[in-house]
């Protein structure tokens, strides 16, 4: 039976949402593009999944070769970081990552930041089919706003947690 500590469970318990939070990531938006024409609405939309499982749509066939290999790195990664936590937890049998927490973090952010460059860099990269009916956004940036600051949050807890014991 696998006894639940508590001492320190708070940076943890950050490092296990970021880690959560990172598979989630992939399920934003990196580009959506539509264009209003007299013929109707052309739409394409991609997101990490669809680039993982799917065709990347035709708006981004120059860098969206980059696009599906960073995606699918993305989620291996991902995946790798939560299977590593999880067998940190059963191994100690408690909920303290220690400095296995703190790499996936890092890992985590470093990941997060590329996914948001590379939305960025794909809505650039289709609003140069720019026209007066054409509108583009990402949503990449979010992921990576809120594993940074679950990031900063843990590596505080961890601070205080050091102090305190």
């Amino acid at each position: 039976m696998i006894k639940l500590e508590l001492k320190k469970p708070t940076s943890s318990l950050a490092a296990l949402g970021v880690a959560l939070m990172n598979f989630i990531a992939l399920a934003f938006t990196i580009v959506k593009g539509i264009q209003e024409t007299k013929s109707g609405t052309e739409k394409f939309f991609a997101n990490g999944y669809t680039l993982i499982f799917s065709d990347c749509p035709t708006e981004l066939d120059s860098i969206g070769g980059w696009l599906v290999i960073y995606s699918k790195l993305y989620f291996f990664v991902a995946i790798a970081i939560i299977l590593g936590l999880a067998l940190s937890f059963f191994m100690k049998k408690e909920l303290n990552f220690g400095k296995a927490g703190t790499a996936t973090t890092i890992v985590s952010s470093v990941m997060a930041v590329g996914y948001m460059i590379n939305g960025i860099a794909a809505n650039a990269e289709v609003s140069g089919y720019a026209s007066l009916y054409f509108t583009s956004y990402t949503l990449a940036f979010i992921p990576a706003i809120i594993i940074i600051a679950l990031a900063s949050a843990q590596f505080y807890l961890a601070r205080q947690e050091k102090n305190d014991f």
